[in-house]
Formats: C-alpha cells, structure tokens, sequence
C-alpha cells in the first residue's frame, strides 16, 4: 500500500500501555522507602475557601500549615467542572477529551482502566478509600474494589451522597447501616464516620506503604452539620444570614438525592470547612503519633469550584478568590481549585508555585514518585520535579476540558491564552471567547475578535482533544459531519503554508511536517485546499460518508518533493489487528516510532528486518505518527488510528 493511499483507516481501540520511567535520580531513595502518599479531596471547595487563599470569613489553620510547610499551587485544575468526571480524570490520568466518564451519571469505569490506585497494589501498597467515588456501583466493573481499591467506605452513588444522614454507607460493597438514621432522625453524621474509618486505616497500616484517598463529601450541599461546639464557633457571626428552603428529612418518601432546608447557611458552611480542616489536622497528628509523617507525602485540593446549590453564597465567601464563574463553568472558578502539597523533611517549605498541572498529572507524578513503569493511558506530565523543587519539570502543552451540560462547554489553556466555547452541543462554530489570564485572571476582556489566528489554534486543539465515546458525545457528531485530516510535509517544508477544509477557514497549525485537521464540515462534500501565497498549490474534494474518519494526504509527494525521498522508499504497507501493528518496508527497517498528535513518543523498536510488529492491544483511542527509517534512506511518516 503506497503514502498516498493510505486512507480512511478505521481501526478499534483500546487503552493504553506505555512506560513511564524517571529521568531523575533524586527519586530513587524515595522509591526505594516507598512513601505514603494521601490525596484529600474536598467536595466542591472554591479556590478562595481557604485562608491560604484568601479567606476572609473564617480560618483554615490545619491547611494552611500544610501550604507552610509545603507547596501552594497557584494554577492547578481539577478534571472537570462537576464531581465524576473530575474524579475519572484523577484515577485515569486522562483529561475529559479522554477519560471515559466525562458526566455525571450511572456510567460505570471499564474494568481495562488502569487507575492510579492499581498502580499503587502492583508496587506493593496497602490502598483505601474512604468517602465519595461516583464511578460505577457495586457489582459492576466500577466498583472501586474492583479498581485497585483494597478498602472502601462511603457513598458509591453520588446522588445518595449530596445526604449527611443517610441509612446507610456501602463498605467493601456491602450495605453497612449508620446507628439512628432513619430519614426522620438524625444522629449519626457520615463524614465523620468515614474521617474516622479513614484515620483506622492509618491505624491499620503503619508499617506498611499504604495510598489513602479521602474524598471527603465536605462542603458539598447539603449545609448541614451537627450541633456542636464546631457550628457555634459561627451561629449569628456571619450576617445577614441565608435561608434555603430545600427537600427536608420525612422519614419515607425523603429525596434522596436533594437538600435539606436551613436558616442559617453561612455559619453552617463554615462550620463544614472549619470541622474539614480539622480532619486534615487530625490525619497529620495520626501521622506524627505513629512516627510516620516524614515518610508520607499529603495532597490536598478540590474536586471542582464552588457550588451554589442547597443555600451555597459564594458571593458571600469570596469562594472564587477573584476568578471568574462557579461549579458548572470552564470559566476559572470552575476549574482551577486550590492545590497544596506537604512531605515533611522532603518537600522545601513555604513554596508558592505558578507551575500549571492538572488532575490527569497525579498519576504520572506518581509512578515518577516510584520511580515504576507504569501500564496507563495518560495526558498528563508528573509534576514531582516541581513537588520536590529538583530537576526539570515539563510543562504542558495544553490543557483541555468538556463538559456536557448546560447545552456543551469545552474549553483548552495554552500558556497564558484560554479558550472557552459555550452553547457548543449541536453547533461546533458557536463563539469562541479567549483571555489572556497573564494580565486577566478573571476573564474579563474577551480578544478573540483581535486575535484570530490564536482562536483557531486553540479551536483546534479542542477538536483534537476529543474522542468519540459510545457514552459521551456531541450532537453534532452524530449529523457526521466530524473528519480528521493529516497532512505530512516530511519534517516541515510546508510550514508557511495556509491550508482552508471546506468553508471552514484556517484550522489547521503546522509542527514538524505535520499538520492536522480535527473538525466539523458545513458540507458533506467539503474541498480541502493548500495555498502557497494567494495561489492554490493543491486542492482534494473529499466526501465525508462516515463520522469520525481518517484522511491522510501526502503533501511530500504532491507539492514538495525532497530529492532525498526516493519512491521505492514510500512502499510501505501497515496492517493492524486488535494486538499488533504489522509495518512492511521495501528495504530493511532500522528504527520505528510511535508519536501521539501532539508530539509524545509512545513506543520505538530497533531493527533490521525489513517487518515488525508492535503490540497495540492497549493503544489509547486516537491518532499517530508512525515515523519509520529504511537502511539508508531518510525518515518519513505514515499515519495510524485506533478507532
């Protein structure tokens, strides 16, 4: 099968294997010690509901000691804007563009995702959970016990979890009854009991490396907390008050998945952060008392930005800390959470760090921590170089997210710009807002009229980054429409060149000889045209019968030309089954690589067979560059899809 014809590869996918190997030495004595490591995860904390952060209204002193005497992120990002996707993306280390559950909803995690915590069983670790999962229920193959987790206790449905005083909590899949609640009274208070089964499982295993993940529900609506000396730190401090009338406890017939009524809503929700901070306090002192806290590296952050439901006043709190939007917005506020990282005796003290990461870093900073190879599907980079102020640290090409309420949202941040686009389910080319967060974080001025030529880069990426799901997807893929295109320049002669698809515009951003095009047509029968200067340098009709397809055109051939491409060099033939790409050259191979769209070399063999075959059983859904060399002959690219 020649370049030029090789063409509308449509192929199945999987997910992805690929080794994550440390290139810094300062991990090895961590990795050999194997330290603990805690994530806490808060449940809808804005990014100004800490002290640390700004907080005006009450304090946080346990977290903020934490920052003291760690590191306070300034940019980091959770998942998503809402709690499951938000909490896939950490256990998958994939963005929404990727991971598979990109909604809230009863879709479980596939049984071949490779999740954090199952990289923490296979180095070793004792590992548990203790709080809120969201990612498939008991029985299917998103029980958490099932993903890596070798204790669990709290809520699996998430809309049982918006309740303080259920009946019952699952444990390790089983119902387990909460003592006095009945949905009439009210007595025993579920985030304590689970901080309490979370402190017993320090208990249990302090002499072993244990990951423990507290995805507390706090602050999460409902506001309500036990009348204790905690909620009358603040009754009638923090006026005027706010009243919400909501779906109180009636014994049968409660909903289950509402809010109750409360009168005093600010003194309740600082009551709920302040008792909170007192859990992380607690967990700390449960680490010094078993002499362990040098060896244990803590995270704390938050699922997503502040809510308003159940009687929330994030006006009231500042809860957004000057950025723009809420829970629910790809505007800042929604996703950029507050981000606090400690390792006492290892991590320097007092760092405050504008290094950008995201929710999809944690697992690849893990497997860096341990210094393993890792089997995962990631778009994340580890941020351990900047944890531990050693080394160089990568840093992200792009960010990117979507999210499918509220009509479709997505939006993507490259350095200072980001890009957001609203309204976006059934029109691809709604408007596409863009901001400079270096001079305005709280997105303010809207230049996308100024700057065109960056909105259609940063539109691109977020066509790029999505990939079709059977349970996530916009509407308009399904009027197929969507195509991608790539175009191979052989390492970048074409760089100035301007390329339109359809009457789409200039959508397409040059990189190294290659271009790629991910979007949706207004017409099913779209021309594709590349212009040197005013002139039409080549020009394709190409109907588009399927969604989601493949086309690659060889530019090299067509309008380039190198002299140091010789034909017989362009017979190559690759063919894929579900476990190995098969690669047929005309003269011996000596080296293949395997590159994502963006650039991030998966895999390369040696050899000098003129056949190989590489596995690709776990390959990630998605698009590559197979970058090929014959003995003596130059490089040159061929394209590849997993569908």
């Amino acid at each position: 099968m020649s370049l030029s014809s090789f063409h509308r590869k449509i192929l199945k996918y999987s997910s992805l294997f690929f080794f994550i190997s440390s290139a810094l030495n300062i991990h090895n004595i961590a990795a050999q010690e194997k330290p603990n490591v805690i994530y806490i995860l808060a449940d809808d904390l804005g990014y100004g509901d800490l002290s640390c952060y700004g907080q005006k209204k009450f304090l946080t002193p346990h977290i903020d000691m934490l920052a003291q005497k760690g590191i306070k992120f300034t940019n980091h990002y959770s998942g998503s804007t809402v709690s499951a996707p938000s909490r896939s993306s950490l256990m998958t280390g994939q963005h929404t563009g990727h991971t598979p559950i990109r909604g809230n909803g009863t879709v479980p995690l596939p049984a071949a995702s490779i999740t954090v915590a199952e990289m923490f069983q296979d180095a070793g670790y004792k590992t548990g959970q203790f709080g809120k999962w969201g990612l498939g229920e008991p029985g299917t193959q998103g029980d958490p016990n099932t993903q890596g987790f070798d204790e669990f206790f709290g809520y699996i449905d998430q809309a049982r979890a918006h309740r303080y005083y259920p009946d019952y909590l699952i444990d390790n899949g089983v119902k387990a009854p909460l003592p006095g609640n009945d949905w009439t009274n009210l007595v025993t208070y579920s985030a304590d009991t689970i901080h309490q089964r979370a402190l017993e499982f320090i208990d249990k295993n302090k002499n072993d490396p244990f990951f423990l993940y507290c995805s507390y529900t706090i602050p999460h609506a409902e506001l309500i907390v036990p009348d204790d000396s905690i909620l009358k730190k603040y009754e009638g401090r923090l006026l005027p008050e706010k009243v919400h009338s909501g779906n109180d406890y009636i014994g049968p017939g409660t909903v289950v998945s509402g809010y109750c009524s409360q009168e005093q809503c600010h003194a309740v929700f600082a009551a709920m952060v302040y008792r909170l901070d007192l859990y992380v306090g607690q967990i700390v002192k449960k680490l010094k008392d078993h002499g362990i806290i040098d060896s244990t590296l803590i995270i704390f952050t938050s699922d997503n930005g502040p809510h308003k439901e159940g009687g929330g006043a994030p006006n009231f709190f500042s809860s957004r800390g000057g950025l723009r939007g809420m829970k629910r917005d790809l505007y800042e506020a929604g996703i950029r959470v507050p981000c606090i990282v400690s390792w006492a005796g290892t991590v320097p003290f007092g760092i405050v760090s504008n290094h950008i990461s995201a929710f999809w870093d944690f697992l690849p900073t893990c497997a860096d921590l341990l210094n393993v190879q890792v089997s995962a599907g990631t778009d994340g980079i580890s941020f351990l170089p900047e944890i531990l102020q050693q080394g160089e640290q990568k840093k992200h090409e792009f960010l990117y997210w979507e999210f499918y309420e509220e009509n479709g949202r997505r939006a993507a941040r490259k350095g200072k710009w980001k890009a957001v686009q609203y309204d976006m389910k059934n029109n691809p080319y709604a408007p596409v807002k863009l901001f400079n967060l270096s001079n305005d974080i709280s997105e303010g001025k809207n230049l996308a009229s100024s700057k065109p030529d960056t909105v259609a880069k940063m539109l691109n990426i977020m066509e790029m980054s999505h990939v079709s799901s059977n349970d996530f997807n916009w509407a308009y893929e399904d009027k197929k429409l969507r195509a991608t295109f790539v175009l191979i320049a052989h390492d970048a002669p074409l760089a100035d060149k301007k390329v339109t698809f359809g009457n789409n515009g200039t959508r397409i951003t040059w990189k190294n000889g290659l271009a790629v095009y991910t979007g949706v047509t207004k017409s099913s029968n779209p021309t594709l045209t590349v212009f040197n200067g005013s002139q039409i340098q080549f020009t394709k009709q190409v109907p588009i019968d399927s969604s989601d397809i493949v086309d690659t055109i060889d530019l090299t051939t067509k309008i380039a030309k190198p002299s140091n491409i010789k034909e017989k060099l362009l017979s190559c033939e690759i063919n894929s089954n579900n476990n190995f790409l098969s690669i047929q050259l005309a003269t011996p191979l000596t080296m293949v690589e395997l590159f994502t769209l963006h650039g991030k070399k998966m895999m390369h063999r040696r050899t000098q067979s003129p056949t190989l075959h590489l596995p690709i059983r776990h390959l990630p859904k998605g698009i590559y560059t197979v970058r090929i060399s014959g003995q003596h002959h130059s490089f040159f690219r061929k394209i590849y899809k997993r569908h």
